[in-house]
């Protein structure tokens, strides 16, 4: 067979697809990966044939800037709304990016002769779309807990606006009817006005989810009710992870053209090497969408109050506090004294900038997560993303959860609801006061890593017991055997109707 994945520039969701082309890739199947080049020494790593989006999607990039969400940020520049945040960029202007992003993603699958399109769901729409225009199965890969994970995730990113406003503005803005009206008319479409109301637009036919049933986000009975009515099959597979060694996209910065994919090799022989002599190892990353260029959820970004205005502690000023909570609960005078401390800082050039480390902290750009993780580490401080989340949890690590943004706040809550560890909310002072709040929230991330690591602490022996329904799961066996299936099912389908 031959696959087409189709994922954005984002590592959350593309990092759990990777081991998947590497199983199908030894299986003797053929794999074509469109993305951005950023990640292009991770895909290519897995055995795949890369494609640059850029240079695919001619009609949409030629004179526009690639970014997470596409071109969305030009496209909001040259329609008038660079204010708007991501959910209403998308509703107003989705319909318009996905007219320019078709015929590239078309002439992709047709050249390649795809049998089966895999997809991020949430961000990837024009891969679902293209799949249904040319009669292909489509598998959406959902990296979120469950749909109703995505759901609260929509809604969170709503800001002041309501599902029913997104939806009125969706059918008043003329742009976007006269998009729906072209598309429609030159692919047999049948695109209607509106916004999805937290559901995946469109309805996949079979998503693979990256959580288990036991710990997916609970649905809502509106939600319930919807998903019952679209018919999508969910199939819980757990964490996808990748044997040791694997290469995977990290972090990077939309506007740069470096390879995200670059480690530090002398990282994990490191971590090796203290848990040998016995020493414990403290593991702190904060993700790879604070430590990057996004102009809300990154480095400089801050969130949006009610009001739609910037406020609270940047990017920068909430990293530089959880780092230096780390530092104050572990730090040595010495280097071989203590734990050992290792923190991935990002791409940033300035993520240190007049903080010292304490002599036993290694601080990297980069580091293989899930080799790190697998060695043991005594606690994982992480932003609490789906991925990282189900990684430590795999690996019997306790976590501090200090999350950052959208769907990371409900796996900061369930840590504690599990009894895998503890978590620290984001600040929300008030103008005036963030440099009070700041040293609030280091301090308090100290307190709850002492805690955590505390002799006699239960985090570690509850999270054990979760891996181990997780490993029950599936994992990339199960997700790779659902696409297989979706392939083949398919076309007894269309070998049947051929003959009818």
């Amino acid at each position: 067979k031959t696959f087409a994945f189709i994922f954005p520039m984002m590592p959350g969701n593309l990092n759990p697809s990777l081991p998947m082309v590497r199983l199908l890739r030894s299986q003797g199947h053929a794999v074509h990966y469109l993305c951005l080049k950023q990640f292009r020494e991770a895909i290519c790593d897995c055995g795949a044939i890369f494609h640059d989006a850029v240079s695919c999607e001619a009609e949409l990039y030629a004179t526009r800037d690639a970014g997470a969400f596409g071109a969305m940020s030009a496209l909001q520049k040259e329609f008038g709304i660079e204010d708007s945040g991501t959910i209403e960029a998308q509703t107003l202007l989705g319909n318009l990016q996905l007219e320019m992003q078709l015929p590239g993603v078309l002439r992709l699958l047709k050249e390649v002769r795809a049998d089966v399109v895999v997809y991020s769901p949430t961000i990837n729409r024009e891969a679902a779309i293209a799949a249904q225009i040319l009669k292909l199965p489509a598998v959406a890969l959902l990296t979120f807990a469950g749909p109703g994970a995505w759901e609260q995730t929509v809604q969170r990113s709503c800001g002041r606006l309501s599902f029913e406003e997104l939806d009125r503005m969706a059918k008043s803005f003329e742009p976007n009817l006269a998009a729906i009206r072209r598309l429609n008319a030159a692919y047999g479409l049948k695109l209607e006005p509106g916004f999805s109301f937290g559901l995946l637009d469109p309805s996949p036919k079979l998503t693979i989810v990256s959580t288990t049933e036991g710990l997916r986000y609970p649905e809502p009975p509106a939600l319930d009710a919807a998903l019952v009515e679209t018919g999508t099959t969910y199939v819980y597979v757990g964490p996808l992870l990748d044997p040791p060694g694997a290469k995977r996209a990290g972090s990077f910065k939309m506007g740069s053209t470096c390879d995200a994919s670059e480690l530090d090799e002398d990282v994990l022989p490191r971590v090796l090497a203290a848990k040998r002599t016995g020493r414990s190892i403290m593991f702190a990353s904060m993700g790879t969408v604070v430590t990057g260029d996004h102009p809300i959820l990154g480095w400089t970004g801050m969130p949006r109050g009610p009001d739609g205005q910037a406020r609270g502690l940047s990017g920068r000023e909430l990293c530089r506090a959880a780092w230096a909570g780390l530092f104050d609960a572990f730090g040595s005078t010495s280097a071989e004294g203590g734990p050992l401390i290792l923190v991935v800082i990002g791409p940033q050039t300035d993520a240190l900038t007049d903080m010292v480390p304490p002599p036993n902290a290694i601080c990297v750009g980069s580091a293989p997560q899930v080799d790190v993780l697998r060695v043991g580490p005594d606690v994982f401080l992480t932003h609490g993303g789906q991925n990282s989340f189900m990684e430590a949890i795999s690996q019997s690590t306790p976590v501090l959860v200090c999350p950052t943004a959208i769907d990371q706040f409900d796996n900061a809550l369930q840590a504690s609801k599990l009894g895998i560890g503890l978590w620290v909310d984001r600040p929300k002072p008030e103008p005036g006061c963030e440099s009070a709040a700041a040293q609030a929230y280091q301090a308090e991330v100290a307190s709850k890593l002492l805690k955590i690591t505390e002799p006699g602490a239960p985090y570690r022996q509850r999270v054990a017991t979760l891996a181990e329904e997780l490993r029950a799961a599936g994992g990339v066996p199960t997700a790779v055997d659902t696409v297989l299936k979706a392939a083949c099912n398919f076309n007894n389908v269309r070998a049947t109707s051929g003959g009818a």
